[in-house]
């Protein structure tokens, strides 16, 4: 963790600064590390200003990629086959949040991942991205004896009272002998 934290503010330090008039921006998407198939997942996606002056008309768009399905924006963008789109200001040093839920569809993928953009310009080239990953975790597959529980109940249930038979059986000739 610490070393994560050290490697970050060394390659933060060696970007380069924002070209003359390009606003300065930092998006993050959250979620959780795992998912299993059919489970609902709520990324948030934070956008912040770290600039002084306002921005406005910024185009934020998180991709739907295959694996999810797009269920529900907060607050409200445009959904489409691939990717959900909001528009925003921001006031300098001002941040913005975005919540969208997707659906797990299908285990065949080991992971499923999201990009969120933000740009100046719809459909222009990004200013800053992130993404995030979680992993697809097969949901634990019924075993023989929990499918067929009731057929064991039952044959251990037969199986004791063959054996209390015999033995009382057993018991009864060796007081008749």
């Amino acid at each position: 963790m610490i070393a994560t934290a050290v490697l970050s503010a060394v390659l933060l330090a060696a970007l380069p600064a924002p070209a003359e008039g390009q606003p300065r921006l930092s998006i993050s998407v959250d979620n959780t590390a795992a998912a299993i198939t059919g489970e609902r997942l709520t990324y948030t996606v934070v956008l912040r200003n770290l600039g002084g002056a306002a921005v406005d008309g910024l185009a934020l768009t998180q991709s739907v990629p295959t694996g999810l399905r797009f269920d529900t924006a907060d607050p409200s963008g445009t959904a489409g086959a691939t990717a959900v789109q909001w528009s925003v200001d921001l006031a300098g040093g001002g941040e913005a949040v975005f919540r969208s839920t997707m659906t797990v569809v299908g285990d065949d993928k080991a992971r499923v991942a999201t990009i969120a953009c933000a740009s100046t310009v719809q459909d222009g080239p990004p200013l800053v991205c992130a993404s995030h990953s979680a992993r697809v975790v097969a949901a634990a597959a019924d075993s023989w004896v929990t499918r067929n529980r009731w057929y064991v109940a039952g044959g251990l249930l037969l199986a004791a009272g063959v054996a209390l038979f015999a033995r009382r059986r057993l018991s009864a000739r060796e007081e008749t002998d």
